[in-house]
């Protein structure tokens, strides 16, 4: 299979991939953590031009064709993209027919400890009252004002769903033989709308 990591950071994942012989590909877009991640499959896997493996680019206009990749994956990037529709959009579009996409990122619905400040949040907080809140905690809220966008379970599924895609719990999506039981117990799983994450794996 070939596959596509949308934000891939510091490598780490297409790195576990390609060392288990899946011809997977990094998309960053910090040119940093590109070379940094370059340098790890430089040294883990000399054989490979790190240039043809990781590239810095933005996720709202990938550098692939149409139909490139049989899996699309996306760990933690939605809440740090902005108009997330977008990114998803151009996922879909270098994903080939019968692809899947693997999603995770947090669902601001619930009221949750905030992941990058570790306090509690409330649901969908604006921002200015963020903003005020932190400091109140003796946070700099500049990362959360520049760089934390509000993702919802519900929301993502949605427009998912109505691109056509189905939507299943990630221990479903290679399975063909589900019980009727388990299969009903992992879709309340999925459009729970209070779970801490949007998780799931979705097929066209």
């Amino acid at each position: 299979s070939s596959l596509l990591d949308i934000g891939s950071g510091f490598g780490s994942f297409v790195l576990a991939a390609r060392l288990r012989d899946i011809n997977a590909y990094g998309l960053e877009l910090s040119s940093f953590e590109t070379a940094f991640a370059k340098k790890r499959l430089s040294r883990l896997l000399p054989n490979l031009d790190p240039n043809s493996v990781f590239t810095t680019g933005n996720a709202h206009r990938l550098p692939f064709a149409d139909d490139s990749f049989d899996i699309v994956t996306l760990w933690n990037v939605l809440e740090h993209v902005g108009e997330w529709r977008p990114v998803i959009d151009e996922a879909l579009r270098v994903l080939r027919p019968g692809g899947k996409i693997h999603l995770v990122c947090p669902n601001y619905l619930p009221p949750r400890i905030e992941p990058h400040y570790h306090v509690m949040w409330a649901p969908l907080m604006p921002k200015k009252l963020g903003e005020i809140y932190l400091r109140l905690r003796k946070r700099d809220p500049d990362y959360f004002l520049r760089h934390i966008h509000y993702t919802t379970n519900v929301g993502v599924l949605r427009y998912l769903s109505a691109k056509g895609f189905q939507c299943v719990h990630p221990r479903l999506a290679n399975s063909e033989s589900a019980s009727l039981l388990k299969s009903s117990f992992y879709k309340a799983w999925l459009w729970n709308p209070l779970k801490p994450s949007v998780s799931f794996v979705a097929s066209n």
